[in-house]
């Protein structure tokens, strides 16, 4: 498989030409976080599955979110990605409140994700998952007579899509009939049709063979730097290998979060989590 080429960038609206070139300006810019979570909390019935999350992510940062089975990983995805509503707290995108935003719009500030079950129309073609993808951040998807072959900019992008992440061969086939693998692989490719800013990977090697796991962690790691990513990951080698930063989630609240040797280091997290998630430090 050849390396993906990354010829498209993510969305960055141009400087207006009356900005003014002050210091303030662009220090403000650079600080704002691109995700921000603060006391989130998030009850189903009597059981808290998330209480008092809070963390940033800068713009850019590949950050890890690991723990044990029911720490409350998938639902601070579904919280950040407006899949569920928090109890409490907030979720800030890009500097804005999206703490009650559909998903939908979330995804028009410049969200993305993934999920932990391929999450593809199964029934469909690979060109035709990709097609919708684009269709979804384009004005033609008001335009619901009209078939999307005529749109000549949603097939280009969708083609440089699939020639990018080598599956133009697989173009016509139903996702039915592909791999595990390479369905996995068109998910990410699926949730980078809208250009996303930050994109959320929930286990994206989980179920795949070592060889798969390893070929997917250097997609994953080829991704735009100007791309913030967060991944939910089991596999502590993966996590190690893709993020910059660790957020170590138990029992729905935070234990440790900060710089990877930091929280390799933090005897608390080693006993409650890493211990048995033995990673070396290469």
């Amino acid at each position: 498989m050849t390396q993906p080429s990354h010829k498209y960038v993510t969305n960055q609206n141009p400087p207006s030409p009356n900005a003014t070139n002050t210091i303030n300006s662009g220090e403000a810019a650079a600080a704002q976080p691109a995700l921000e979570v603060e006391r989130l909390t998030v009850s189903f019935g009597g059981v808290t599955a998330l209480r008092d999350v809070s963390l940033s992510v800068a713009a850019g940062e590949r950050r890890a979110i690991v723990g044990p089975n029911g720490a409350g990983k998938s639902t601070l995805f579904n919280a950040i990605g407006g899949q569920l509503i928090p109890n409490a707290g907030r979720v800030s995108l890009l500097g804005h409140d999206v703490t009650r935003a559909a998903p939908s719009r979330r995804t028009a500030a410049g969200l993305s994700r993934t999920w932990q079950i391929t999450n593809l129309f199964q029934s469909l073609s690979v060109q035709e998952n990709v097609a919708l993808a684009v269709v979804a951040r384009s004005p033609a998807r008001r335009v619901w007579w009209r078939s999307m072959d005529g749109y000549q900019g949603i097939r280009q992008r969708g083609e440089e899509l699939l020639r990018e992440w080598d599956l133009w061969q697989y173009r016509a086939q139903r996702v039915s009939e592909l791999s595990y693998g390479l369905q996995r692989i068109l998910e990410i490719v699926v949730a980078l049709a809208s250009r996303p800013k930050v994109l959320l990977l929930d286990e994206p090697t989980a179920g795949l063979a070592p060889s798969e796991a390893a070929r997917m962690t250097r997609l994953t790691c080829s991704l735009p730097d100007d791309m913030t990513i967060v991944i939910i990951e089991h596999d502590m080698a993966v996590a190690f290998a893709v993020a910059q930063t660790m957020t170590v989630l138990v029992d729905g609240a935070v234990l440790a979060s900060g710089p990877l040797d930091e929280v390799r280091g933090n005897t608390t997290v080693i006993e409650a989590y890493l211990g048995e998630h033995s990673v070396s430090s290469g």
